[in-house]
């Protein structure tokens, strides 16, 4: 009997104006993940985004492409405590 090849599976996005070595990057992302059956969620980790880019309390299920957009749309606006994704980029932090 052969070894089955590995089947590696996307489930999770993130999306960010800050460079990954930041060190406020996780703060200011957005985070598209699959529900299955080809449907994925916006959200930035507390509360989920309604295809408008508008928060809402429950998941939105929806394409993936829609789903990376509205996540590009939504990530240069994300504001954590006061703080604007360009102040995060001010502050630096990253290598």
């Amino acid at each position: 009997m052969s070894t089955p090849e590995p089947v590696v599976t996307v489930s999770q996005y993130t999306v960010s104006c800050l460079p990954s070595d930041h060190p406020e990057q996780h703060h200011f992302a957005v985070v598209v993940r699959s529900r299955g059956d080809g449907r994925w969620t916006v959200s930035d980790g507390f509360d989920y985004f309604a295809p408008t880019g508008e928060y809402s309390a429950d998941p939105w299920p929806m394409s993936e492409n829609d789903a990376l957009e509205l996540a590009k749309r939504i990530a240069p606006t994300m504001v954590v405590q006061g703080h604007t994704v360009a102040e995060a980029l001010a502050r630096g932090g990253g290598q």
